[in-house]
């Protein structure tokens, strides 16, 4: 349950600083085989497109929230998922991978 409220108060932080979230993942799943995903600092997912989460074998988005790259990939994948993230937080840089 403490999990649960700190991924809601990182979401609420996370959209309250970027814009609405349901126009994000709307204009995001506008767009064919385009996939988009926010992750924390943790690498745990607080949002994703439609094509992301279907991509990963779920019905709607709040099934994938809270997991993690462990969560969902093999263990070398979602090692090299967290570097890259760790690559992106340390650079402030935007990554674009194809990871499915």
């Amino acid at each position: 349950m403490k999990s649960d409220i700190l991924l809601a108060n990182q979401r609420t932080v996370l959209f309250a600083s970027m814009g609405h979230h349901n126009a994000l993942t709307q204009l995001f799943d506008q767009i064919p085989d385009t996939t988009f995903f926010l992750k924390n600092a943790d690498s745990v997912l607080l949002a994703g497109s439609r094509t992301f989460y279907e991509r990963l074998g779920f019905d709607d988005e709040s099934e994938m929230l809270g997991k993690s790259d462990f969560d969902l990939f093999p263990t070398h994948m979602a090692e090299h998922f967290r570097r890259d993230d760790l690559t992106v937080i340390r650079t402030a840089t935007v990554s674009r991978r194809n990871v499915l």
